[in-house]
C-alpha cells in the first residue's frame, strides 16, 4: 500500500471515529454499559510501544493525546507524513460488546456496513441459547484441582468467587438467569475451603494453600480404593457367573438321574 493511500485511509478512519467520541469515563460492564456506542483509534510506533490516541483531524495531521513512559497524556499532533510509519488499532464499545481490530481499511468497512449490529444480534442469540443451559455445579475437590492446575501454570494465581464462576462457565455466565445462585454457591464453597485450610483468602481474592495437596492426595486415594472395589466386585460377579454356567448342567443331569430312580 502506498504512503499516500495509507495517509488517506488513516485520516478517513480518524474522521469516522470523531463522529462517535468516547466519554470521559469508559464503562465496561453492568447495565450502564448498554448505552455505549463510541470508537477509539490508537496509533503506535510499534505494537508494544506507548500509544497516541487520535481525537480529530487538522490539515497538517492528526490531533490527539500521546501517552509516554510516565503514562501521563500530553496533547500532541502526528503530522501526515509520519502516519504511514505508525501502527493503526481501533476499538468499538457497542452496548455491552467490545470489538477491536488493527486495520484502517477494515474499520472503514466495518463502520459503513453496520457490522456491529450483526454481532449484537448474533451475541443475543448465543446468549439466549446459553441461558437455557443448566449450570452444573462443581464439588470441592474439583475446585481444588482447578486451583492446583492454575497454580502450576502461574504461582501467583488467585481468583474471586465471581471470577471463578466466569472461568468455569464463560463470560456469558454473567447474564445467565441463575447467575446470582451460582455466585452465592461458589462464594460459600470457597469460604468452606478457607475454613478447612485448603485455600487462603485475602480481601475478596482466594489463593491455594499447601494443605490442598494433602486434601487432593487423600481424595485421589479414596477414588482409587473406590475404583479397586468396583473392579473386585466385577471380578467376583464374573467368577460367580462362571461357576453357575459350569455347575448348572451338572445339577440338571443329577436332578434328572434322581427323578428316574424315583420313578
Amino acid at each position: 500500500m502506498s504512503d499516500r493511500l495509507k495517509i488517506f485511509l488513516y485520516r478517513w478512519a480518524v474522521s469516522i471515529a470523531g463522529t462517535k467520541q468516547p466519554p470521559t469515563e469508559i464503562i465496561r460492564g453492568g447495565e450502564e454499559s448498554y448505552s455505549n456506542d463510541f470508537y477509539l483509534v490508537r496509533l503506535k510506533l510499534s505494537p508494544s510501544s506507548r500509544e497516541f490516541r487520535a481525537k480529530s483531524l487538522l490539515p497538517e495531521g492528526v490531533e490527539g493525546i500521546w501517552f509516554g513512559q510516565d503514562h501521563v497524556g500530553h496533547e500532541a499532533v502526528v503530522p501526515n507524513w509520519a502516519l504511514p510509519e505508525m501502527y493503526f488499532a481501533w476499538e468499538h464499545f457497542y452496548r455491552s460488546l467490545f470489538i477491536d481490530g488493527v486495520s484502517a481499511f477494515r474499520f472503514v468497512l466495518y463502520h459503513f456496513t453496520g457490522y456491529a449490529r450483526y454481532i449484537r444480534w448474533r451475541e443475543t442469540f448465543y446468549q439466549f441459547a446459553y441461558n437455557r443451559k443448566r449450570l452444573a455445579r462443581r464439588d470441592r475437590i474439583t475446585i481444588l484441582r482447578y486451583f492446583f492446575q492454575e497454580y502450576v501454570k502461574d504461582n501467583r494465581f488467585s481468583v474471586t468467587a465471581a471470577g471463578l464462576a466466569a472461568r468455569l462457565y464463560g463470560t456469558r455466565w454473567v447474564l445467565h438467569p441463575k447467575h446470582d445462585e451460582s455466585h452465592a454457591y461458589y462464594r460459600l464453597l470457597l469460604n468452606s475451603l478457607v475454613q478447612s485450610g485448603d485455600i487462603i483468602r485475602q480481601h475478596d481474592r482466594f489463593f491455594i494453600d499447601a494443605q490442598a495437596l494433602e486434601t487432593i492426595a487423600a481424595a485421589d486415594e479414596s477414588d482409587r480404593r473406590h475404583r479397586d472395589n468396583i473392579w473386585y466386585q466385577r471380578i467376583l460377579a464374573a467368577l460367580t457367573f462362571g461357576l453357575i454356567l459350569v455347575g448348572a448342567p451338572q445339577a440338571f443331569f443329577n436332578g434328572m438321574a434322581a427323578l428316574q430312580r424315583c420313578c
